[in-house]
């Protein structure tokens, strides 16, 4: 018996599912209804909320390199310290410049134009500026002793790192569920006659995921799958033509000869 063929009764459509999307994937490629549209652009549009594709689905986590070098957070305060101390020293330096023009100006009404201006008085006006300046200086000091980057183990020892390829592999497998859905949903609407087909055509498709089915492999050179009737003569009608259009496409099952054919029961 090929690998992965087997003979099941009344197992859960979610086990047949992958036969059956799988191989209808391989015998219809993916068409664009909209050329202007990628396959990607519509994935990141509508998948990344229905199946929620930046959620964490596993929180399995290794050691961080330990000797990786990362910017060194004190580098940035440093720098936000510079930063203050130039806003500092311009302002200052318009205050020292407003007050020696206060220094060189006469009195209103003054009848001798003559100023003495001290060198304590001119000190006095020029204090804050030269204050701002030393810290200026300081601060820019500090700034280029500290170093860009430090070894994350010195930073923060025993650092985690969540296992991104279990989530690519995860979102990989939400992907691809997504394009099948919308393959499955659009040959209900173009190739089943469902009178609901473009309002229910999604309800359709998980129902009937959510039925139980049979695997039969004992017809030489055929993997039959049979599905459970579904509770309305209108579904059941409908999934029926979709079996009818996926056999008709004669698609093989991975790996084996055997060819792939669909049915519906016709009573529970």
């Amino acid at each position: 018996m090929p690998w992965g063929v087997h003979h099941e009764t009344d197992c859960p459509l979610e086990k047949l599912i992958g036969i059956l999307l799988r191989c209808w994937q391989n015998a219809h490629p993916f068409k664009e209804s909209t050329p202007s549209i990628k396959p990607g652009a519509v994935q990141f549009r509508y998948a990344r909320m229905h199946f929620d594709l930046e959620s964490h689905d596993s929180y399995a986590s290794a050691d961080d390199d330990e000797d990786r070098m990362v910017p060194n957070p004190a580098k940035t305060k440093a720098y936000q310290k510079v930063v203050a101390a130039r806003n500092a020293h311009a302002d200052a330096a318009a205050i020292a410049d407003i007050n020696l023009m206060a220094l060189k100006t006469p009195e209103e009404g003054a009848r001798e134009l003559s100023l003495t201006i001290t060198n304590d008085m001119h000190n006095q006006a020029m204090a804050p500026f030269w204050e701002a300046e030393t810290a200026l200086t300081t601060a820019e000091k500090d700034h280029k002793k500290i170093p860009a980057k430090v070894r994350l183990g010195d930073l923060n020892p025993g650092q985690q790192v969540l296992d991104t390829e279990t989530k690519m592999i995860h979102t990989g497998i939400r992907m691809a569920a997504y394009n099948t859905a919308m393959t499955i949903a659009r040959e209900i609407r173009t190739n089943t006659g469902y009178a609901r087909a473009n309002q229910e055509a999604h309800a359709l498709m998980r129902q009937a995921f959510n039925q139980g089915g049979d695997i039969d492999t004992t017809v030489p050179g055929h993997l039959t799958i049979t599905l459970d009737p579904l509770p309305t003569q209108a579904k059941k009608q409908a999934i029926a033509k979709l079996c009818e259009h996926l056999t008709a496409t004669q698609t093989r099952y991975p790996g084996t000869e055997l060819i792939l054919r669909y049915k519906i029961k016709n009573s529970a």
